[in-house]
């Protein structure tokens, strides 16, 4: 009995310090050139150009640890999926510059800014906790009228 009460008590308080996360509105609205902070399974669209992107997976988290000492700063990478007028693509974005931090899809430009929170080697974070900091641009070309 005294051990269901203890399982019960851990989970209520696992749920409990999770609210934050489960709070997280699964979609939001962005404009070009903005950076956008998008969480884990969340959705940001844009109405007028019929885009969306999605946090979809975090494939990995090898960045060092803000409390210790490394030879480099390591690397996350992260999946998204992004649709235009419905038609879906799927990659993933590094933190580290050595890798792919941008993309381009039909003419739109995605680059990842960055990844929070920073790793601490003594917690584990979930991936509900993490934001991708990122900016999308439109990059189609603008004709130049004649002289």
């Amino acid at each position: 009995m005294k051990l269901q009460l203890v399982f019960l008590l851990l989970l209520f308080s696992l749920f409990n310090g999770c609210s934050g996360i489960m709070d997280t509105p699964q979609t939001k609205n962005f404009h070009f050139g903005d950076t956008v902070s998008v969480a884990f399974d969340q959705t940001v669209v844009n109405d007028d150009e019929n885009i969306r992107l999605r946090f979809s997976k975090l494939i990995s988290d090898g960045r060092c640890p803000l409390d210790l000492e490394c030879f480099w700063e390591g690397n996350a990478e992260v999946e998204f999926e992004f649709s235009v007028n419905g038609t879906k693509s799927v990659f993933s974005l590094n933190t580290y510059s050595g890798y792919t931090r941008d993309t381009t899809i039909s003419s739109y430009r995605i680059n990842m800014i960055g990844l929070i929170p920073w790793p601490h080697s003594n917690e584990l974070l979930f991936p509900g906790e993490y934001r991708a900091k990122i900016t999308i641009s439109n990059i189609e070309v603008i004709p130049v009228p004649p002289y």
